[in-house]
């Protein structure tokens, strides 16, 4: 069996005799490099030797025995108390070990080549000398590894006393993160509550200032409706007052008109029977007096006369009554454009009222709007700080139990750690002093 170690190295001793063969001198410095460092080759003895290739190219093989030792005492490390290696010595310095192997040597570019089969004839722990060991540590069997073990006793039943005082403490911090989590419970119930409590009553009063705002509203417009109905009514009274006086000195002017065109018309009517009569006169005088000829003629002349006059007495009276119908027309458009100009007042007056009330309306809707606002604003952040405080408590008894959870887990650890460590050095100590 070919054995390649990873051991600590340590100055490798070469066994090249002067007066050996190049390709046994190969095969020895192989079984040296085969073997772990702080190990020598103490004898080699060859059993049997046979050249099986050319003189081209030369093969040698082997089979041979020897023995092996170290160069110091080597340990390994059987356990480890309160910080400390426990060595053992597995081999003594310079204790001898048989092998016995086969190996094959070829030259190769100029140089010997060495293929090796190593069989060990009893079983060998090779270990490591102390220098592999930095940490501090102790040989077993040593006045220092019995005081080790003295006080790894020593230290066990102070573990044990630890491990029962921090097992009672890790109780009643149960106790207390139980006892906590119930009281951080119900300080966070009670906040939920006084926090829904206070959204309730929020919304609430939002809801009765929005309702107290609209019945302000309400009223307002009422109030400015009936206002508005009242002085409309005053400007309604005055406009009729001051309608009826100019339908009233329009009817009087009028029945004045009438009364002109009736007077005319009887004056024309009085001309025309006063000419009438001129005429029958004139016309019955001058037929008993003037012959029947002269009288036709008469008659004729009287008649066109009579006829004139018509006509002067017609047009005089078309003249007055043309007269008097400009001078009622005047009148009429004067009466039409003071009713106008009083029906503008009025609604001039009504809308300048309706535009003010308007205004009013207006600005109370906007003040309500502000006040709602406002009361919002202030009631928002009366609800955030609220739930501010709220989030901030159940933060802090989120840290209050995180901080006692943590103590008890590291208290939990140090117990387990404490356990593994009192198992695992009382098991070593039950074997290295049972």
């Amino acid at each position: 069996m070919k054995y390649s170690l990873i051991l600590i190295l340590l100055p490798m001793l070469w066994l090249t005799a002067c007066s050996d063969a190049p390709q046994l001198a190969a095969v020895k410095q192989q079984l040296q490099a085969e073997i772990p460092e702080q190990w020598q080759v103490t004898s080699f003895n060859v059993e049997a030797e046979e050249e099986t290739g050319t003189k081209v190219s030369p093969v040698w093989q082997y089979r041979f025995n020897a023995e092996i030792a170290p160069t110091e005492a080597m340990h390994h490390r059987i356990g480890r108390l309160q910080e400390v290696d426990i060595l053992e010595v597995t081999q003594k310095k310079n204790e001898k070990f048989k092998l016995n192997g086969l190996a094959n040597s070829a030259l190769y570019n100029g140089e010997w080549q060495v293929g090796m089969d190593l069989n060990l004839v009893q079983p060998i722990s090779f270990g490591m000398p102390l220098s592999r060991f930095p940490d501090k540590h102790v040989i077993a069997g040593s006045s220092d590894y019995k005081k080790l073990l003295k006080t790894a006793k020593e230290a066990q039943q102070k573990i044990e006393q630890q491990i029962a005082t921090d097992e009672q403490q890790f109780q009643q911090l149960l106790l207390e993160y139980n006892k906590l989590q119930q009281e951080l419970q119900t300080k966070a119930q009670q906040s939920s509550e006084q926090l829904n409590t206070l959204q309730q009553q929020s919304y609430q009063q939002r809801d009765q200032l929005a309702q107290q705002l609209s019945s302000q509203n309400v009223e307002l417009r009422n109030q400015l409706q009936q206002q508005r109905q009242a002085k409309a009514a005053e400007f309604r009274q005055i406009h009729d007052k001051q309608a009826a006086e100019i339908e009233s000195a329009y009817r009087l002017q009028s029945a004045e008109f009438k009364a002109a065109r009736t007077k005319a018309q009887d004056l024309r009517t009085e001309q025309r029977n006063a000419a009438r009569k001129a005429h029958a006169a004139e016309t019955q005088s001058a037929r008993s007096t003037m012959q029947r000829a002269d009288y036709t003629l008469f008659k004729a002349q009287a008649d066109e006369k009579l006829r004139a006059e018509y006509q002067q007495i017609d047009q005089t009276h078309n003249t007055r009554v043309q007269e008097i119908a400009a001078a009622e027309k005047v009148v009429t458009d004067k009466r039409r454009a003071d009713l106008a100009a009083l029906a503008t007042t009025y609604r001039q007056q009504v809308d300048a009222l309706s535009a003010e009330q308007n205004e009013q309306l207006t600005a109370a809707r906007s003040e309500a709007s502000q006040q709602q606002q406002q009361a919002g604003s202030d009631q928002q952040s009366e609800l955030q700080s609220a739930r501010n405080k709220h989030q901030a408590l159940l933060a802090d008894n989120n840290h209050q139990l995180n901080e006692l959870r943590q103590r008890i887990d590291q208290l939990q650890r140090r117990i387990h750690e404490q356990h593994s460590i009192l198992g695992r050095e009382s098991q070593l100590l039950a074997q290295l002093d049972p």
